[in-house]
Formats: C-alpha cells, structure tokens, sequence
C-alpha cells in the first residue's frame, strides 16, 4: 500500500468521526431555529444571549452550506448578534 493510500484512508477516517460527531437536525428545524434567532435578535437580546446566539446561528452555519440560499442571511445574524454582544469585527 503506498504512502498516498495511507494518507487518503486516515483522511476519510477522520472525516467520518467529525461528521458523527455533529449534532444532526432536520432542515425544517433548522429554519425554525434560525426564524426564532431572527425574532431574539430583532427583541433585543442580552449581550451574554448575543454571543450564545453567535454560537446557536454559528452551528447553523454548519448545517447549510455555502451553496444554500440561506447562508448569507445566516452570516447577517451572526455579524448582528455581535455587534450587540460588543464582538463586532472590523
């Protein structure tokens, strides 16, 4: 088996394990998790809620990929949320 081989199985290997790891979660359920973030941010959270919310919508983030239609209003909820937990980045 050559070096090439080796590398490619650990890789997949690796792979696998991560994607087990991920919480799994229906795609209805994640676009009414990510409406409900919408409706906490538009309410006004608490700075500590807005980073916990960093969090939630960054775990969404996962979920859709960069092709799905609603990833970048998901990157807008993350750039609000941190603007109101003061993590804003320049």
């Amino acid at each position: 088996m050559s070096i090439l081989d080796k590398l490619l199985r650990r890789g997949r290997g690796q792979a696998e394990a991560a994607e087990a790891t991920k919480p799994r979660m229906t795609d209805e359920e994640a676009r009414t998790k990510r409406v409900a973030l919408w409706e906490e941010i538009r309410a006004g959270p608490t700075p500590e809620r807005a980073k916990e919310i960093v969090q939630e919508a960054t775990e969404l983030l996962d979920y859709f990929d960069r092709q799905h239609p609603l990833h970048d209003n998901i990157l807008d909820l993350i750039h609000a949320a941190e603007k109101i937990a003061g993590l804003e980045r320049l």
